[in-house]
């Protein structure tokens, strides 16, 4: 992808990232991030979209003490814990919900329908929040996005993160205009113009028009979105099919309570995603490792290797969906599935932390955004689906039989991970968010030219020659 008003890459064929630049990323001469094709510094798009700071500036997130980077991250952490909680809490207390609303036995279409609508709600996320961010950073999202959720928690969680920092690098200098002299506007008309696009139309088609082509035109972003959209749509069904079978009253389940059922959801979750990011953070530090032994001179590590974790979690995830179906059974104790279902979540985890920081640097800043977005929507759309139906699958076809198709499906999506580990750098290469773009920049033709830095760094050494 490419922002073609504002930040192209190329148009002289010979100047384009090839397949050795694309596996180094960082040593190539006329990377992605070069800023005529010829310089030898390149930049991974991951970076150019967090905008970097000046190393020395001070209020560089990276400089904060290490109290208030804990308390940024956990912070963060306890906005998606909230959202996490919304649909937890709310599937979990299916026996309430049908009885206060007096709506039958079972679990009927209008309670599937609440969790389906919130994910609906959250697929929209990655279109429109990119661009407030360029402009207003992160830290007002959180707070603006945080209610239609839990109110009580919600209460505690925005209290406690008032306190928070910015930690965008590209607002943060524009809060600090005034020590340049500047007002905020005449700030950011020294910055770089957004990597998500100016104007409406072209923010239009990198969150949506590109984002929607991206798994029809694109092998990356089709194998991509289709491995993450078949695991989304498995983790949420969880979320009706779990409840359901633990709170089945003897003989034929359990009969968990609602404070049962929410501690299995709660503890699977947390063992396997904690085991999962072990796994690959080991993986990571292994692979890097050899990697720099094979190598005489520095180099980063292939961006292809992030998705060795998602080669192995994919196995998990096809042993669990078979354990897990074959023992929804009277005759197996209820701790059985439980068990495979952090298998499962183990796997899955181990796929997103592949997949989606692979896709952050696999193209252009732009091309970045709408694959992300691509990636993002989709598989939140088509999980929100799989709720509606689980449920009579699983009574038309049997647990065995329900969870053993996704098992099969699951087979088939395990070539994914090594086709991109082994093709990724030509498809990157040939990718049509890789290839040529024509910009008019204040009226003029530029070709070749990409931001590599916001103008706030040289504002910040302007600022500091002054001093």
């Amino acid at each position: 992808m490419s922002i073609e008003m504002l930040a192209p890459i190329t148009l002289d064929a010979k100047l384009r990232p090839s397949e050795e630049d694309l596996m180094n990323p960082m040593q190539g001469s006329g990377g992605m991030g070069s800023m005529d094709g010829k310089h030898e510094e390149t930049t991974m798009a991951s970076e150019m979209l967090s905008h970097p700071m000046h190393a020395d500036d001070p209020h560089n997130p990276m400089n904060f003490p290490l109290h208030r980077k804990i308390f940024i991250s956990f912070t963060a952490w306890l906005f998606a814990a909230t959202v996490a909680f919304g649909a937890t809490c709310f599937t979990a207390g299916k026996a309430q919900f049908v009885q206060d609303f007096n709506i039958g036995n079972g679990v009927p279409l209008s309670f599937i329908a609440g969790l389906s609508l919130y994910l609906w709600g959250i697929a929209f996320a990655p279109i429109w929040t990119p661009h407030v961010a360029e402009r207003t950073g992160r830290s007002i999202i959180y707070l603006v996005a945080l209610p239609y959720f839990n109110v009580i928690l919600i209460a505690v969680v925005f209290i406690f993160s008032l306190g928070q920092s910015e930690t965008y690098q590209r607002e943060i200098p524009r809060r600090h205009a005034h020590k340049h002299n500047k007002s905020r506007k005449e700030f950011c008309e020294t910055q770089d113009p957004a990597l998500s696009g100016v104007t409406i139309g072209q923010m239009l088609k990198i969150t949506v028009l590109d984002a929607f082509l991206g798994p029809f035109t694109d092998l990356i972003v089709a194998l991509s979105t289709l491995f993450l959209l078949f695991n989304f749509a498995v983790v949420f069904q969880w979320f009706i099919s779990v409840p359901a079978a633990l709170g089945t009253p003897p003989p034929m389940g359990p009969g968990y309570t609602i404070d049962r059922i929410g501690l299995a959801i709660g503890l699977t979750g947390m063992i396997g995603a904690t085991c999962a990011a072990l796994t690959s953070i080991t993986i990571e530090q292994v692979s890097l490792r050899m990697f720099k032994k094979k190598s005489e001179t520095p180099v980063s590590l292939p961006i292809e290797h992030r998705l060795i974790p998602a080669m192995i979690g994919q196995f998990f995830i096809t042993t669990a969906l078979f354990w897990i179906g074959a023992t929804v059974s009277p005759k197996f104790s209820p701790l059985v599935p439980i068990v495979g279902t952090a298998v499962y979540i183990f796997g899955n985890v181990s796929i997103i932390i592949s997949v989606i920081p692979y896709l952050f640097d696999a193209f252009p800043p732009a091309g970045t955004l709408s694959a992300l977005t691509s990636a993002a929507s989709a598989r939140i759309l088509f999980a929100s689906a799989m709720p509606m139906v689980i449920l009579y699958d699983i009574t038309a076809l049997t647990p065995l039989w329900a969870f053993g198709v996704f098992g099969f499906i699951s087979v088939a999506m395990w070539p994914i991970p090594f086709l991109l580990f082994r093709y990724g750098p030509t498809w990157r290469a040939q990718s049509r968010y890789t290839k040529v773009a024509t910009n008019i920049i204040d009226g003029r033709e530029t070709r070749g030219k990409m931001p590599s830095r916001d103008s706030e760094t040289t504002a910040y050494k302007n600022g500091m020659m002054g001093a």
